[in-house]
């Protein structure tokens, strides 16, 4: 196979703009994640250019790239976060939870005509609101007899709540307080309901045990523009 020329003008760019000044692979790929969320325009149309076993998606498949991956997902390989067929995937739980503002919450709790809604009571059920549409996805999978797909998807929604919880800087997950992790429990028994394999729910329950820091990638799409 002949060899590929080197366009030298392509790889001054990316030494001068997207990785200068960056020692190391993670300091390398935090340059081209600030570079190509500084650069590309959203949304845009992709195209799947290979299948992977970690990807929903079939090559040739033109989906919508909505945004880059949060940046912790972006430490090897290049994320975006992408609206398949309709459906949300687990890796955009983060982002819509990150999204939560107080100023919504104080407006929706305190005294009314109704009576007195307590701010940590309406945190929660704006926790629930942002996650029912993601427990649709995985009582989904189980009405398909699709168990493999819920449980991946399960732990998609799990490790972006678990990453919500530690890294999140936002007033209202203050004001949601132990509602967060509470959530983390729904969902887990919302799952539960309609998987009674023994070993399905070992697993599941080691997964969330040891913080979700395992290495189950459910829906992560690399795409391209076509």
């Amino acid at each position: 196979m002949a060899n590929q020329r080197i366009n030298k003008a392509r790889e001054h760019r990316i030494e001068m703009e997207a990785v200068v000044d960056a020692y190391g692979s993670e300091e390398r790929a935090m340059g081209w994640y600030y570079y190509l969320e500084d650069r590309v325009e959203f949304p845009f149309k992709a195209k799947c250019i290979c299948e992977k076993a970690a990807s929903p998606l079939k090559k040739s498949e033109v989906v919508e790239a909505k945004a880059m991956a949060p940046e912790t997902e972006c430490e090897h390989d290049m994320f975006v976060q992408i609206r398949w067929n309709g459906r949300k995937l687990a890796e955009e739980v983060f982002s819509e939870l990150d999204g939560l503002e107080v100023e919504e919450l104080w407006d929706r709790s305190g005294p009314s005509r109704e009576g007195y809604s307590d701010p940590g009571e309406m945190a929660y059920e704006m926790l629930e609101e942002v996650l029912e549409p993601f427990l649709a996805e995985i009582r989904k999978y189980h009405k398909l007899a699709k168990p493999k797909e819920a449980k991946f998807y399960c732990m998609g929604v799990l490790k972006r709540i678990s990453q919500y919880e530690k890294e999140s800087k936002s007033e209202f997950k203050g004001w949601a307080g132990d509602g967060v992790g509470e959530c983390s429990q729904w969902v887990l028994l919302e799952w539960e309901k309609g998987n009674q394999s023994a070993d399905d729910r070992k697993e599941m329950k080691e997964f969330y045990k040891h913080g979700n820091n395992e290495s189950h990638e459910s829906q992560e799409s690399s795409t391209r523009k076509p």
